[in-house]
């Protein structure tokens, strides 16, 4: 049966990587489901979903940095899409942002950056994340948490097995896994695939590991999750 898949997503996630594989794999495309990008939040549109709802593919991929809200489950209800988490350990995702806004863009939604403001060295520039935009990592973690039905994947299992992740997610929405195997890996990396390496967090800064694990700390106490207590050693 032809579907959407919403990849929900934290950034630096291997993300673009892993739609694209998804959609090679299943002989589908890649859509936008968002009118724009620059700092405005991804809330997909019901517009975007109608247009791009698989006629002529098995599936479709979208791929947005999206928290879950009310409304994004009543279109995830409506027009059966299947729902894809993926998330990234914090202190690593703080040591990729920083290679990324130096490298490429410091625009994005989940904090306020600029390029003056890249001036800050490497330790001040780790802080500055960990202040600003892990609290939006955790905002799109524990929004998701809540909501039955995903299916949540790690950068772990995309670095350690990418076909297997693939064939998982392919299962559990009902695609043809089969297909899986039949994607062209060198195909594939042609697609952005910034560094493939995890532990990069142990590189951070002190202060900035700090900051995190006082902002887990508070979800915590309400929240015994693997994911959040994976993050207090």
């Amino acid at each position: 049966m032809a579907k959407i898949l919403l990849l929900a997503c934290q950034p630096k996630t291997a993300s673009t990587f892993l739609a694209n594989h998804l959609s090679l794999a299943g002989g589908g495309r890649t859509v936008s489901l968002v009118p724009g990008y620059d700092r405005r939040e991804q809330e997909i549109s019901e517009f975007r979903i109608m247009r791009y709802r698989p006629r002529w593919y098995p599936v479709v991929v979208a791929q947005h940095h999206i928290r879950y809200s009310e409304e994004t489950g009543r279109l995830i209800k409506k027009y059966n899409l299947g729902v894809i988490v993926l998330t990234r350990d914090l202190f690593d995702a703080i040591a990729s942002i920083r290679d990324h806004v130096r490298r490429e863009s410091p625009v994005a939604p989940m904090m306020y950056l600029t390029s003056e403001m890249l001036a800050m060295s490497d330790s001040e520039l780790e802080v500055f994340i960990a202040e600003f935009a892990i609290p939006w990592y955790l905002n799109f973690y524990m929004s998701w948490r809540r909501f039955e039905g995903a299916t949540f994947i790690s950068y772990s299992d995309v670095v350690r097995d990418l076909d297997g992740t693939v064939s998982e997610i392919f299962k559990k929405h009902g695609l043809r896994a089969a297909t899986a195997s039949k994607a062209p890996v060198k195909q594939a990396q042609v697609y952005r695939f910034n560094v493939g390496r995890e532990g990069r967090g142990t590189e951070i800064s002190p202060l900035a590991r700090e900051i995190v694990v006082r902002k887990v700390e508070r979800y915590t106490r309400f929240f015994q999750d693997s994911y959040l207590l994976s993050h207090l050693g």
